[in-house]
């Protein structure tokens, strides 16, 4: 049986950042989550 997620929140921008900024990449690397001509807002926004 297929399982769905029928949650109502939507995460928001800052929400995202914050979680991508505490992830184990974001310490070991000077490149990573470096968000580039504000291109990653649009794309939260939209989903």
């Amino acid at each position: 049986m297929k399982e769905t997620n029928n949650s109502l929140k939507k995460i928001d921008y800052n929400e995202c950042m914050n979680v991508i900024n505490t992830l184990k990449f974001n310490e070991s690397s000077d490149i990573f989550a470096l968000e580039r001509d504000n291109g990653f807002k649009p794309i939260i926004d939209t989903i």
